[in-house]
């Protein structure tokens, strides 16, 4: 893994009751503290972050973020890979990284059982770690498309949205073969959640078009019994411990005018849009303490 940089000595930052947003487009991870109306960040974490896409909090708390890219390297020097940094709870120094079998990702879960999952948009792949294990244990291709986003259900499945294919697709446990949930989806489908009913929960984006949702799917469903609505381009979602606040990153046109919507669930009602900071830019959302379906 490549050596940490030397760098100031960390900060304290909220880590309890908060909300974590990745801004792609100035490379920072916002915190927000819940249940305030539009609020201004109350920490920010810099440190080793490049062009942040999906978040992740386990069960410690610690937050994991995933960087599509890094740095240009200066005066032709070789780059760091691209990886998914860990912070530990309250810090804005990295303790770790995941590079080894990462490939501009996009997604990445936690299981019940510590098990951490990549989604590598770079060659679609999937790859899969043991817990406390940063080597990949294994490394699978979607049947089509390419990996985008992730969820796990209470029974650990892993639920795989893929661009191009327009589809998610279920795999069991250890298993390297996924199987078409065949979704009926009016568009692409990014973040993912399960609900404590095993409903689950899939941001659709149509942009640049109008008509973009967060289809509600029961579980066995093909069709959605519920859809939200009011984002244009809906990336990475996830839903407080307490169940019912959905919280959807809006990116927007990509010109800072983008933002996290909050929704009472299941109704759908809009409670408020965060669109100070980097909730402009916003791409991932994660929540402290971590929803468990």
């Amino acid at each position: 893994m490549p050596a940490e940089p030397t760098m100031s000595i960390a900060r304290t930052l909220p880590h309890k009751d908060v909300l974590y947003v990745s801004d792609i487009l100035d490379s920072r991870v916002d915190i927000y503290p819940l249940n305030t109306q539009d609020p201004s960040p109350i920490g920010s974490i810099v440190q080793r972050v490049y062009i942040p896409t999906g978040l992740a909090v386990d069960a410690a708390h610690d937050l994991l973020v995933a960087n599509n890219e890094t740095p240009i390297p200066e005066n032709g020097g070789k780059g760091l890979p691209t990886h998914v940094n860990v912070y530990p709870p309250g810090s804005d120094r990295s303790s770790g990284s995941y590079w080894q079998g990462v490939d501009h990702p996009t997604d990445v879960a936690v299981g019940a059982d510590g098990t951490v999952y990549v989604a590598n948009f770079g060659d679609g792949s999937v790859s899969e770690y043991a817990p406390g294990s940063m080597t990949p244990s294994q490394r699978f291709q979607p049947p089509s498309g390419s990996a985008v986003a992730l969820a796990l259900d209470a029974q650990n499945n892993l639920y795989v949205a893929c661009a191009t294919s327009n589809a998610v697709f279920e795999f069991a446990p250890g298993s390297t073969q996924g199987t078409n949930l065949g979704l009926v989806l009016g568009g692409e489908p990014h973040g993912m959640a399960f609900d404590a009913s095993g409903d689950l929960i899939v941001a659709v984006s149509t942009a640049p078009n109008s008509g973009s949702v967060v289809d509600v799917f029961a579980p066995g469903s093909k069709t959605p019994s519920k859809k939200i609505t009011g984002t244009f381009q809906p990336f990475m979602i996830a839903l407080d411990k307490s169940q019912r606040h959905l919280y959807v990153a809006d990116f927007g046109s990509g010109n800072h005018d983008g933002g996290v919507f909050e929704y009472t669930y299941p109704a759908g009602r809009l409670v408020t849009k965060y669109s100070k900071g980097g909730a402009s830019g916003a791409y991932g959302v994660g929540i402290s303490p971590p929803s468990v379906p």
